[in-house]
């Protein structure tokens, strides 16, 4: 267990007043920070957070008197300790610290991005990442999320630079070489959420959403791709501010697009940070996904502003309600912003990945105790964002959309510019709604896992019954019950649409007012964080009643009968009789779960059986390809183009079709020199399947083409594609540049996962992460880790993942620990499947 480093709450600050001097070019600074402190009793020492800054001198004032004083460091611990030879008496006093540091941690705390200009010339942006919790890095401070103050800062750069912050700029000077700016005091916030920026910036038009200003920031050469922020940014801050009841506590906020940046956005109060792949965008030459994901970011971040930073965790175990809620109000928000983008049908797919990994037996609850920054870094993972959103969605659906919203308008009235539990949001809900949100929630958030709903009927009426899930076999845990809120109807074209819903709290429970002979469908809208468990017969009777199912619905379907064939309770050849069955589907998000299944099943097989799998993937993929067509067609809306690029890739992959493969190169020939001729999700699936084909003179035009390109997106395709090619020198090649550092090191981690999970490539790139240990940890930032080890879940044959489990021991990582526990299960999971199954899956094809 973690040692705890929890400071004293006797002494609180009110209020930093910060000068920073900024050196880009020699890559450090220099600070001067007064801070006020409220002292509740007399005290002899005061401690606060410092992580590798080396402290000049200290001075402490209390009643207009100097106090002498002198310090200790504890350096592993990022505590300073000042001593007082009297007391310091209960009341006010102030700390002033002279210090200095480096900016030479990667991605965290004050740091250092580097690119290229138009021009070949090396240039720098100073960036902050103080989550989770870094500010320490750049100046002392109290570096707790309880200990709420206000920040003046005031930042000296050299006078070629920008620069900008939380606050307005209120005044600029220049004298000597030296630009100095002094920024408009924040409102209270936790130290994670200040920020500040330094570079050769330029900022886009100002666009005002009642009393605030909103602009995108970015390295210069890149103001033609902020169109889409700003109107994304802009509709998210009215509908918050609609939604919440209170308007944004700012004059303005600066999207800020950072060459290199860990996740893809930091919520800072009126100083949002991105990677630029996540802010700036061309809209005409950007896939559905890639706009989808823009708009999520923004919205994302913008709802922190109220939710997070306007009321704020007291401490990190509560992060999990700040990201859960802030993805849930994404949907909200996108789905009112685009609702031709179908958001809460597309979430299932994240929903799909939070369901693996609480599957597992080592999963843990989403909320825990953290005693470390190392436990708080942790909890960013799929548990906390989607599983987290996912119950916060089946909440406000159980409760009824109107009084979730005045609840929700309720806390964040009562707690604005304070700190807060996770119980005071279920008090709020539960005073507005009348439900026992407290008893119901608490058995989703302090357990790990979910439940697997199931139905039978009798004479006497429906038995619906609830177990904890069992990826890897019986789990070895008593019996786990959730207050599990079931929806359900029945399907028959003469009944009108009831739902009912009732709460499970017991295994089992008897609901008697259904006919023992209907077709019943559980969980409807699939707005309930919990598995159904169905027969194939059930599936496939519910399929043939499939008009009467929601897109949801059936995307849950084929879902939930995946993670019964992982249980070993059905087989991958029932499976593949439901996908067979799906052809006529229309939607996009049910279609990538039915992709996702296909390659799954492709996954397991290999040589002359995967080649009798392709024609049966083609068969079942190309009545919906014909119905497209290869291009796009008048009127057709975004997803329907979307789809078309789906079908493509998983032909020209899946399939290995030659018609198809012929297709893409040709359509990359003309998309790499105008990509304005071709649709943008078809030119990335086209990019995809002639990696999948191609040689290497297709390698050195897409490393070509990702070099030249300015934008942010077609530089990650590029990247994607190059990553995919399996020729052993080319995966080579592409390997070295990233120990070369020419692709960023924001970016590799993913790009490795991406090699890794490839069958083509993984046993290539396993290796090379072996090999390169030292390297990959040394350079990327720690939190990045566990995401590129993602990928070794499809490592799956016995002697790989026997290999994989060694490293591992013997090769710890830094920061997600737990996770990495989860990935490796997961993999044993999918060991598991491949010796049960691969070899039923080979005869039963063969034998169709």
């Amino acid at each position: 267990m973690s040692t705890s480093t929890r400071l004293p709450t006797n002494i609180k600050p009110t209020h930093y007043e910060l000068t920073l001097d900024a050196n880009l070019d020699d890559e450090n600074f220099r600070g001067e920070i007064t801070t006020t402190v409220s002292i509740e009793q007399a005290t002899d020492t005061i401690t606060l957070h410092a992580e590798n800054l080396a402290i000049i001198f200290i001075e402490t004032e209390q009643g207009n008197q100097n106090l002498p004083c002198s310090y200790t460091l504890d350096a592993k611990m990022h505590l300073l300790t000042i001593n007082f030879e009297e007391a310091l008496e209960a009341g006010e006093a102030s700390v002033t610290i002279n210090y200095a540091g480096k900016m030479d941690t990667p991605l965290a705390g004050l740091y250092i991005s580097r690119f290229t200009d138009d021009d070949d010339n090396e240039q720098k942006i100073a960036s902050t990442q103080f989550q989770a919790p870094h500010a320490r890095k750049c100046f002392p401070c109290w570096d707790e999320p309880a200990f709420k103050a206000s920040l003046s800062l005031t930042l000296v750069i050299d006078e070629s630079l920008d620069a900008i912050a939380n606050g307005a700029e209120r005044s600029r000077t220049t004298e000597n070489g030296k630009t100095t700016i002094v920024f408009e005091p924040t409102i209270d916030l936790s130290s994670y959420l200040y920020a500040l920026v330094i570079g050769p910036l330029e900022k886009s038009e100002t666009v005002t959403v009642g009393d605030t200003e909103i602009r995108v920031v970015h390295r210069r050469g890149k103001e033609n791709l902020t169109s889409f922020a700003l109107t994304t940014a802009s509709f998210a801050l009215q509908y918050f501010s609609d939604y919440f009841g209170v308007n944004y506590p700012g004059k303005k906020i600066d999207l800020v697009a950072i060459p290199d940046f860990a996740m893809g956005a930091m919520e800072n109060q009126g100083c949002i940070t991105f990677r630029e792949s996540a802010l700036l965008i061309e809209p005409n030459l950007a896939t559905q996904n890639e706009l989808q994901r823009t708009a999520d970011v923004i919205t994302h971040e913008i709802s922190h502003m109220w939710f997070g930073n306007l009321v704020t965790m007291k401490w990190w175990n509560g992060l999990w309600l700040n990201e859960a809620f802030a993805t849930f109000m994404t949907l909200k928000s996108v789905d009112a912003y685009k609702p031709q983008w179908d958001c809460w049908t597309d979430f299932a797919l994240s929903r799909s990945a939070a369901y693996q990994i609480d599957a597992t037996s080592c999963t843990r609850p989403i909320e825990f105790e953290v005693h470390s920054p190392n436990d708080a870094e942790a909890m960013f993972d799929v548990l906390t964002y989607e599983k987290g959103a996912s119950l916060v969605r089946m909440l406000e659906q159980y409760l009824g959309e109107k009084d979730f919203q005045k609840g929700i308008q309720n806390y964040i009235s009562q707690h604005s510019y304070s700190n807060t539990e996770t119980e005071d949001l279920w008090l709020a809900l539960s005073q507005a709604s009348n439900q026992p949100v407290k008893e119901i929630m608490e058995t989703w958030i302090f357990q790990g896992s979910f439940p697997v709903v199931e139905a039978t009927s009798s004479e006497k009426g429906l038995t619906v019954s609830q177990r904890r899930v069992a990826h890897a076999g019986d789990p070895d845990t008593e019996q786990q019950l959730w207050s599990v809120p079931v929806s359900y109807r029945t399907l028959t074209s003469a009944d009108t649409p009831t739902i009912k819903t009732f709460l499970l709290e017991e295994a089992s429970q008897l609901i008697p007012d259904v006919d023992k002979d209907a077709v019943l469908l559980l969980n409807t809208q699939s707005t309930g964080f919990f598995r159904v468990a169905r027969t194939v017969e059930q599936a496939e009777q519910l399929l043939d009643n499939r008009s009467f199912l929601t897109a949801s619905e059936r995307y849950s379907l084929v879902d939930d009968f995946w993670s019964t064939v992982l249980e070993g309770k059905a087989t991958t050849s029932e499976f593949l009789t439901i996908l067979e069955t799906m052809g006529s589907e229309t939607n996009r998000s049910v279609w990538q779960r039915i992709l996702a299944g296909f390659g799954s099943l492709s996954h397991l097989l290999d040589g002359d059986t995967q080649k009798r799998f392709e024609p049966i993937i083609a068969a079942a993929l190309q009545p919906a390809m014909l119905r497209l067509g290869l291009g796009p067609r008048d009127q057709e809306t975004q997803s329907t183009k979307a789809l078309r690029g789906d079908l493509i890739k998983a032909l020209g992959i899946l399939a290995n079709d030659q018609e198809i493969q012929d297709e893409a190169q040709r359509t990359v020939s003309v998309g790499i020199r105008d990509p304005e001729l071709v649709d943008p999700g078809v030119l990335n699936a086209a990019l995809a399947v002639t990696a999948f084909v191609g040689d290497e003179a297709d390698y050195y035009l897409f490393k070509d083409s990702w070099k030249a390109t300015k934008v942010p997106q077609e530089e990650n395709r590029y990247l994607a594609a190059m990553a995919s090619f399996d020729d052993p020198e080319l995966v080579a090649a592409f390997q070295k540049l990233i120990l070369d550092k020419e692709i960023r090191i924001q970016t590799a981690p993913f790009m490795i996962q991406k090699a890794l999970s490839d069958k083509r490539t993984s046993r290539l790139t396993w290796s090379f992460v072996k090999d390169n240990w030292d390297f990959i940890v040394d350079t990327f930032a720690d939190a990045t880790l566990v995401r590129m080890l993602a990928g070794i879940v499809a490592l799956d044959t016995p002697e790989q993942a026997l290999d994989v489990s060694t490293f591992l021991d013997a090769n710890p990582i830094p920061v997600g620990e737990q996770t990495l526990l989860q990935l490796r299960e997961i993999l044993q999971v999918r060991v598991a499947l491949r010796e049960r199954e691969a070899s039923r899956l080979a005869a039963f094809i063969g034998n169709s």
